[in-house]
């Protein structure tokens, strides 16, 4: 599957839409060499004018021009000035930039309201942001105070109240006090998902197992499987030690689909997808193959929409596996707010998620072309 570790990005891209979809929405395209943006209907909004442009997060836009970022409104005016050498999106009304001195934080006026102390920044996520400094890692929050100290080698962003954290190779967790539930002895861990966290743990080269870490940090479900993905729709996919399949587990531990898909990944919108004999479906929580595994590559449903590819060509199933496009696209990107980026030939467009062409493939190139790490 294309975009996986996407499911995190095709997640957050659907918390996006969903956020966004009360807004007048705008879509980045390419214009033969310069990036403008256009509306729902396909027309141009905002005169492409620039080397790069992303798509709107709280209400903004980073775009690029001359090797240099700022930001836009919804009208095309540049509200922060095009000064920064890289910029992350915005969240929790801050957005972390990287400036001569270091990386800090501007707010939505463009003020660096935390200053560029740090060799590197994240995103903030329930109120707290994790920065490097003096190759050290802790946690600030929106003053710009370290709330937890900076002496771990790396951090992770909260998820449920809950970090991860690596020293000397190891992973452990801290809570949002600074106090370590997890002590780094992990080889790896994934972030908190339903209270639980999906853990690796290497006993020798030759023998590893997957087990899973309750919100105490305690050992949930011992380590007993090849591989373990993280709780979505109260099951995880898991691959099972003794057969090599993959089956989905409760947070019992217990298989409520047995091991019998050459590949697994996560429940999204209540369907998860399986790969049986080189090629991938859809099945239900009972089980039950809900679409048939006829398909080359899936990507996980998207507000009730599917893209698929079958010989070399992509389209768009709903949750029942009816097509609801041709399967003609010779590509498709991540959804650019709610809709997404499709391309026919060298040509670009839109396609909503009832499988309409919205816009038609006109353009060079379409979608957030200034994707972040965040």
């Amino acid at each position: 599957m294309r975009w996986l570790p996407g499911i995190v990005c095709v997640l957050l891209a659907a918390a996006v839409a969903a956020e966004n979809a009360c807004l007048v929405q705008l879509y980045p395209v390419k214009v033969e060499n310069k990036w403008g943006y256009v509306d729902r209907n396909g027309k141009i909004v905002i005169k492409p004018r620039f080397d790069g442009a992303g798509d709107f997060y709280e209400g903004l836009a980073a775009v690029e021009k001359n090797d240099r970022i700022g930001y836009i409104d919804e009208q095309g005016k540049v509200v922060i000035p095009l000064r920064f050498s890289l910029t992350y999106r915005f969240y929790e009304g801050l957005a972390a930039v990287v400036v001569k001195d270091g990386e800090g934080f501007i707010n939505r006026q463009g003020r660096m309201v935390i200053k560029p102390d740090f060799t590197f920044a994240s995103y903030f996520q329930e109120g707290l942001a994790g920065v490097i400094q003096d190759f050290r890692s802790g946690f600030i929050n929106h003053d710009g105070k370290f709330v937890i100290e900076p002496k771990y080698g790396l951090v992770t962003h909260f998820s449920e109240g809950v970090a991860l954290i690596i020293n000397n190779h190891h992973w452990g967790a801290i809570n949002r006090e600074g106090k370590v539930i997890v002590l780094p002895q992990y080889d790896f861990m994934r972030d908190y998902s339903e209270g639980m966290s999906a853990v690796l743990k290497i006993y020798d080269e030759c023998y590893d197992r997957w087990g899973f870490l309750n919100a105490e940090g305690s050992p949930a479900i011992w380590f007993q499987f090849r591989k373990a993905y993280s709780f979505h729709e109260g099951v995880a996919a898991v691959r099972d030690a003794e057969s090599n399949l993959m089956g989905f587990i409760n947070k019992s531990g217990d298989y409520v689909i047995p091991p019998q898909f050459d590949q697994a990944h996560s429940f999204q919108e209540g369907l998860a997808p399986v790969c049986t004999n080189g090629y991938w479906g859809f099945i239900d929580h009972s089980g039950t193959m809900a679409v048939e595994p006829d398909y080359e590559e899936v990507i996980n449903y998207i507000n009730g929409i599917c893209p698929v590819r079958l010989d070399d060509k992509w389209g768009f199933i709903d949750k029942t596996g009816k097509n609801i496009t041709n399967i003609e696209y010779d590509d498709v990107k991540p959804p650019s707010q709610d809709l997404f980026p499709v391309r026919v030939g060298k040509c670009w467009g839109f396609v909503d998620n009832t499988g309409e062409l919205v816009i038609e493939p006109r353009f060079a190139a379409a979608g957030d072309y200034l994707v972040s790490p965040y």
